[in-house]
């Protein structure tokens, strides 16, 4: 039975960005999962590009897309370490990238890249197959083969797998080396919004739990690039994961709308409502997990100073409440005082995430040599 893995365990909106997440956490009870950064903010002028070839260099190799780099050139990697797989948020500008013959038989690297590309794109070749990648798409190279593009400015989300633990489930072993889901194909979708919220709920995932989060996102992509039943049925999990992530989103963004009923989300997501009371159902259920988000908008609404202009109900009728009263009770309820409390005591306050600490310890490059060896 293949490894099962749920990236919306954890609906509210993460805290933070990704500069607290460089160092470990101080306060959890686990060991949190290895971060790297690197970013040509610590270098100037020509000495930019220079130290982004160096950190890239270990997968490929990279010329100016023009003559000489601008002095302003940016680029960045924001990385976790699973054990097993490498997850990474990637931005750069505009460059040349490339894996000869002869730099592939020279490093030994033949990982599988899995590429998101949020923004930006590329023109390529992948052995002798022509490749056009624009924002939206994702993508599969085979480092252990030929590969060159010409990218515009980008950002990515990308993760390298080992050859050997991505092939096995895949059916036949086929040629993967350049094959491109464009944004508008239905598993794209899916594969994309798991690559983005993967990434943002890495920071909470522990160390021991990185061998079931890596088989989870292969499982996943395997059903999104060679879609199968076995293939489809490994990652059911992680695709009602996505689904559930997305109307967690949809409610969290419009908590006044009035689609915000079983059948409104049952229409709008394309689910049933079977569906739809078993990915809630640990949050209480979706009746629940909705009210809890309008009274969390309702406080950060009563305790804006730019909203003191609304009256209490006012603010609860437009964030879908239909009675003062009901509001009164569930808020009192929800944080143990009474909206005008929330209002006008200024010592009130929602607790808030905690704050992560990382160490820098094992850095990019040298994980994929690891990773390579094994």
């Amino acid at each position: 039975m293949g490894a099962q893995l749920v990236i919306s365990n954890t609906l509210a909106p993460t805290a933070g960005d990704d500069a607290s997440a460089r160092s470990s956490e101080r306060d959890s009870p686990h060991q949190s999962l290895p971060f790297s950064a690197f970013s040509t903010e610590n270098w100037a002028g020509d000495d930019r590009f220079a130290a982004w070839r160096e950190s890239i260099g270990v997968i490929f190799d990279v010329q100016p897309s023009r003559r000489k780099p601008p002095p302003d050139f940016d680029a960045s990697i924001r990385a976790y370490n699973t054990g097993s797989i490498i997850v990474s948020a990637v931005d750069f500008g505009g460059q040349r990238f490339s894996r000869s013959v002869r730099r592939i038989a020279s490093d030994g690297i033949d990982h599988l890249l899995v590429q998101l590309y949020e923004r930006g794109g590329f023109i390529g070749v992948a052995d002798r197959k022509d490749l056009r990648v624009n924002a939206g798409d994702i993508q599969i190279l085979d480092l252990g083969r030929p590969h060159s593009s010409i990218t515009a400015d980008s950002g990515t989300f990308a993760i390298v797998a080992p050859r050997d633990a991505l092939m096995e489930l895949l059916p036949g072993s086929p040629d993967v080396h350049g094959i491109v889901i464009p944004a508008s194909h239905g598993l794209g979708a899916v594969l994309s919004d798991f690559m983005k919220s993967l990434y943002s709920r890495l920071r909470s995932v522990a160390a021991s739990e990185g061998p079931i989060v890596a088989r989870a996102t292969m499982e996943l992509i395997a059903a999104c690039f060679y879609p199968s039943a076995n293939t489809a049925e490994r990652a059911r999990p992680q695709i009602e994961g996505v689904i559930m992530d997305r109307i967690a989103r949809f409610v969290r963004e419009n908590p006044g709308s009035r689609e915000l009923t079983p059948d409104g989300l049952c229409a709008r997501f394309h689910v049933s409502r079977t569906q739809l009371y078993q990915m809630f159902e640990r949050h209480g259920g979706v009746a629940r997990y909705v009210q809890q988000q309008r009274l969390e908008r309702a406080f950060s609404e009563l305790r804006n100073p730019l909203r003191r202009h609304l009256r209490i109900f006012e603010i609860a009728f437009a964030l879908g409440f239909t009675s003062e009263a009901h509001f009164s009770r569930a808020f009192r309820r929800e944080f143990g005082i009474s909206p005008s409390e929330a209002r006008h005591d200024e010592a009130a306050a929602v607790e808030g995430h905690a704050t992560f600490k990382r160490v820098n310890a094992n850095p990019y490059e040298e994980w994929i040599k690891r990773l390579a060896r094994r």
